[in-house]
């Protein structure tokens, strides 16, 4: 009986791990797809980007959005701070 099942297991585990390996690259195959197409749709939307773009197509990050608008927030305070001070 123990030669049976030291006879089978070899066999079941290279089986076991056959399986495993062919659908660790189905899945490598697929993630490797999903990859390339959405690398093909960003260079599109990138491309038509640069041929329409505009305010509408805007891809600035919120965050230097945000930077941007108090950059200009604080000129205007000091602009306004020198003409009062060259009013005065």
């Amino acid at each position: 009986m123990t030669d049976l099942l030291t006879e089978m297991t070899p066999s079941w585990r290279d089986e076991v791990q056959q399986n495993f390996l062919e659908c660790k690259e189905d899945t490598c195959a697929v993630l490797e797809n999903e990859i390339e197409n959405r690398i093909e749709e960003l260079l599109n939307d990138k491309a038509l980007l640069q041929k329409y773009g505009s305010e509408k197509f805007d891809i600035t990050p919120p965050e230097k959005k945000k930077r941007e608008k108090k950059g200009k927030e604080s000129r205007r305070r000091e602009e306004r701070t020198r003409a009062r001070e060259g009013e005065i």
